[in-house]
């Protein structure tokens, strides 16, 4: 997942990833060498199981039920062959976990993929389940490199999951160059197992995307020029998102229903511009997967950027059904909120609006987003107020954008924002004086 931060009022979150949705990128196992012979599991049972996992792959149809009738299904399986052999059914285990992860039984799913042994699949996919609970770069990075080794760099999906972490940990280094060449390297290798496996050609777009920031024409400015409010963004590197567009197609003409490759191909067309060619992308990829977390954010964040405030507020509601402690979802959700503020829907609205800036603060009290869009909504608010109430609202805006400033402190990203902040704190100390004098 590219690294993020909503910004302050309408902006987009741009996410483009193999890695954080691994349950859509896995498909189950037929049969496993050694395992063509399944003493007490009837073939037929398990081809059952095989045709009822695929049609709900096919119809977008998990439910808690499927989840738990094909997962205990297959659990049911290798404890049959447990029975008779001493030893689980590797392949029965692993698509039982498969099966559980599609609902987010993530404990259920990881006891089922310990069961599955030394599988390198199974293995996998208990580095993405752990790694997702609890991040840890180094650790699941080194674990990948064992399972890509001890499988002699055969198991493509730990190959382009391991390229993945290691494009986010070269997003954090001064010189990325060496950490980059690992991860293309890695999805060469995966590539080379099977040139059309879609999950590679989307991490590939992903590296590219990455290196057409890297090579930005910043025009020689440094880095405190470039957040100055005011400054434009630095154009990327239009031969690396040529080359990023040119992996998602080739993604896109293997299978039309891959949405990974419509959120990529989404994030590719708003860096060239075309913001009409992104909301489709994006469109497209949460219509086709409905638990697509990154597709639903760049939807609402980019129709928020336009102002498409109700498009956005049911985007960032889909989001937040799917992953309810979700910082940037509760912000953004808040700002389409405030977008719709009418007379008419004020008194309603505004208690939701509290209430998502409350949850926003709660996952991450100590970022200063909130601070800012708590000054926005009172300043708002503000404007339909008479008397007292009017003061007061002035008098919170102050002390949220004091609260704001505070926090963001010196941090380049927040420069923008901060200089805005203290425009708002310059007119609210020449206006709540005249309106409110001290006795």
């Amino acid at each position: 997942m590219l690294p993020h931060r909503t910004l302050i009022v309408c902006s987009l979150v741009l996410l483009a990833s193999a890695c954080s949705r691994p349950q859509w990128t896995t498909r189950p196992l037929r049969s496993l060498p050694g395992e063509s012979a399944r003493p007490g599991v009837s073939d037929a049972s398990f081809r059952a199981l095989l045709e009822r996992f695929t049609e709900n792959e096919r119809r977008i149809a998990w439910s808690d039920a499927e989840c738990q009738h094909v997962g205990r299904g297959f659990a049911e399986l290798s404890a049959r062959h447990e029975r008779r052999t001493g030893r689980p059914l590797a392949a029965a285990s692993y698509n039982a976990g498969l099966a559980f992860r599609r609902c987010g039984a993530e404990a259920e799913a990881k006891r089922h993929f310990r069961r599955a042994g030394t599988l390198p699949a199974a293995r996998t996919e208990l580095v993405v389940v752990e790694h997702g609970a609890a991040p840890n770069l180094e650790r699941s990075i080194e674990r990948l490199r064992r399972i890509v080794s001890d499988s002699r760099f055969q198991e493509p999906r730990a190959l382009v999951l391991l390229a993945a972490l290691e494009l986010e940990r070269a997003r954090e280094l001064p010189d990325a160059t060496a950490a980059r060449e690992l991860a293309r390297a890695n999805l060469q290798r995966a590539l080379a197992i099977d040139d059309g496996y879609l999950p590679a050609l989307n991490q590939l777009a992903i590296y590219y995307l990455d290196l057409a920031r890297a090579h930005a024409d910043q025009s020689g400015r440094d880095r405190a020029e470039l957040s100055r409010p005011g400054a434009e963004p630095p154009k990327l590197s239009r031969r690396h998102l040529d080359l990023a567009s040119f992996a998602v197609e080739r993604a896109l003409a293997r299978d039309p229903s891959y949405a990974p490759a419509h959120n990529t191909e989404g994030v590719i067309h708003f860096e060239l511009g075309n913001y009409t060619g992104a909301s489709r992308a994006f469109a497209r990829a949460r219509q086709l997967d409905p638990r697509f977390l990154e597709a639903h954010m760049n939807y609402a964040a980019l129709n928020l950027r336009f102002r498409g405030f109700s498009a956005a507020e049911h985007a960032y509601r889909a989001a937040l059904a799917l992953q309810p402690k979700n910082y940037e979802a509760h912000l953004g959700l808040a700002v389409a909120l405030r977008g719709q503020l009418a007379a008419a829907n004020q008194s309603g609205l505004s208690l939701e609006i509290e209430r998502q800036l409350a949850l926003a603060a709660k996952v991450a009290p100590l970022r200063p987003e909130v601070d800012y869009n708590r000054a926005l909504f009172a300043l708002a608010r503000q404007r339909t107020l008479l008397g007292a109430d009017n003061i007061r609202a002035l008098q919170e805006a102050r002390a949220a954008f004091d609260r704001f400033v505070a926090k963001a402190g010196d941090e380049p990203e927040y420069a923008r924002d901060v200089a805005k902040a203290r425009e708002h704190l310059a007119d609210l100390r020449d206006t709540l004086p005249f309106l409110h004098p001290e006795p």
